[in-house]
């Protein structure tokens, strides 16, 4: 599953993929890791990362943690870390830690902006800490299992296939990038999973001195929070998990009830085009879907030019299309690439597209999203064939016949990936935790909201907060008192909501004079 707004467009297509592990036992903490408890970081300014440059105040390390944790004595991968320490030192509280999701985005530039989403007393009573999973951003990141030009035909590739040759062509594809992700990342692919970066989460707390993890995950994110409270109940504290991807579901069911989700806000996207006057879709949403498919498959036929040197594929449109649902704060730009589409000028859904894939003009992959793969296929070891790919996109086909085939062929390499997994989906329920805080959107693309109502269901101490609102991710300083009162209440104070379930009402919108 490769969709997502963790942080700009760029991340669209990195957030909400599935981790699970292998058993429900708590984490055994074997002595010899004590090498590694017991390391004393060296804090220094934070480097400058593109945009995502650090604020004042943010210091930076590197903890060294163990590539295999079934032999630590072996090769060790260094985890960048960023940390700005309480504000209010008076009134500390502990130290945060958050992570956005993907996988394949980093926790460092979240790091960086957490001082602005969460409360000014959150923000002020805690350090925030920022861990970029192992594979991710500046914690060795995966290199691109590709290069330029031939990313540029996988991602070309039809992804509909409409006949066995089109399916032929689409699994081998999916096999190229396996095998060169397999080259290119050595004997890291296979300590890549969520369990490993719930590992690493614990031997960074323990370097830190904090008796308990309180933590913030986020789409994604928030798979590494319930594999945390699953291993290492006994170290849990405060935990917010919003957005929640559910473990007990494979990857094809889940993909098949992203996909549906997807196909709705897209139905929304055209109903609501009469409402921008960048929009010059029919007015009814089943003329607009016809205009729609027509594109698609005069793509399909014949692609349109777009970059230099490439043209727009279907594959190439759709993509572009499944990205916006999760941002509609580009529909407007969205409308005018749409309308160049269709005027014969692919360049801006193109762009569009690129960017869902972490891709620069260029053509580079400078956000490895070869990382987003490799944490769902070392996640997945329970779906690793052909055959279970192709009757999960038959699945999506029924609810999602415009995304869901190709939301799911998105995964195809994970059919042939080079690095084995013995970890399955399995239900997570987490007993001897303290109380654990999961929110949700009524309305969110990305991870539908029975997936937090079935996590908190099946959570052995969860309260659940509903929030009656759209998008990927609830928690914003704009969310509504109800649901940010809940929050930061928790983060706060400890205290949970006293029902099992809370539904935070749509803020009312008053009536113009």
């Amino acid at each position: 599953m490769r969709l997502a707004p963790a942080l700009t467009l760029s991340t669209l297509l990195l957030t909400t993929a599935c981790g699970t592990s292998t058993s429900t036992a708590p984490e055994a903490r074997p002595a010899d890791l004590t090498a590694f408890h017991t390391q004393k970081p060296d804090w220094t300014p934070c480097p400058g990362n593109g945009p995502a440059t650090p604020p004042p105040g943010f210091l930076c390390t590197t903890i060294k943690v163990p590539l295999d944790y079934s032999a630590p004595d072996g090769d060790t991968l260094g985890l960048f870390v960023t940390r700005r320490p309480a504000t209010d030192r008076a009134h500390r509280l502990g130290a945060l830690f958050v992570n956005p999701g993907g996988p394949g985005s980093p926790a460092s530039p979240y790091a960086y902006g957490a001082p602005e989403t969460f409360s000014p007393e959150v923000a002020a009573r805690y350090d925030l800490v920022g861990v970029d999973p192992r594979g991710v951003g500046d914690s060795k990141p995966l290199p691109p299992c590709l290069d330029a030009k031939a990313m540029n035909a996988y991602t070309a590739i039809d992804t509909t296939p409409d006949d066995a040759v089109e399916a032929d062509r689409l699994r081998a594809s999916a096999r190229a990038f396996a095998e060169g992700c397999g080259k290119s990342a050595g004997k890291l692919l296979p300590y890549v999973g969520t369990l490993d970066v719930a590992r690493d989460m614990d031997v960074v707390r323990r370097v830190l001195g904090e008796e308990k993890l309180h933590y913030f995950g986020l789409s994604y994110g928030t798979l590494i929070g319930q594999v945390y409270a699953e291993r290492f109940p006994a170290s849990v504290g405060r935990m917010v998990l919003d957005s929640n991807v559910d473990p007990a579901l494979p990857l094809g069911s889940l993909l098949a009830q992203q996909s549906a989700s997807i196909e709705q806000t897209f139905t929304a996207y055209l109903n609501s085009c009469s409402t921008r006057p960048t929009c010059h879709l029919p007015k009814k949403s089943a003329d607009a879907w016809k205009k729609i498919d027509g594109l698609l498959a005069d793509l399909d036929a014949t692609p349109i030019r777009s970059l230099p040197g490439r043209t727009l594929t279907d594959s190439d449109a759709r993509l572009a299309a499944m990205a916006v649902t999760y941002a509609p704060s580009v529909w407007p730009m969205f409308d005018g690439a749409l309308e160049r589409a269709f005027q014969g000028d692919g360049s801006q859904l193109q762009i569009l597209a690129d960017a869902a894939n972490g891709r620069t003009a260029d053509g580079k992959d400078p956000e490895a999203g070869s990382a987003h793969l490799a944490v769902n296929c070392a996640d997945h070891g329970e779906f690793r064939t052909p055959e279970q790919f192709a009757a999960a996109a038959q699945e999506a086909r029924t609810t999602a016949p415009h995304f869901g085939p190709a939301n799911v062929n998105s995964s195809l390499p994970c059919a042939y990936w080079p690095a084995e997994s013995s970890a399955k989906a399995h239900p997570v329920t987490a007993p001897g935790t303290p109380p654990l805080l999961v929110i949700g959107n009524t309305d969110d693309q990305a991870t539908p909201i029975r997936w937090s109502r079935d996590v908190a269901a099946r959570l052995a101490n969860a309260r659940l907060v509903t929030n009656e609102a759209s998008g990927h991710g609830a928690y914003h300083r704009k969310a509504g008192p109800c649901l940010t009162g809940a929050v930061d209440t928790y983060l706060l104070t400890g205290t949970a909501p006293g029902a099992r379930t809370t539904t935070c009402p749509a803020p009312s919108v008053k009536a113009r004079p």
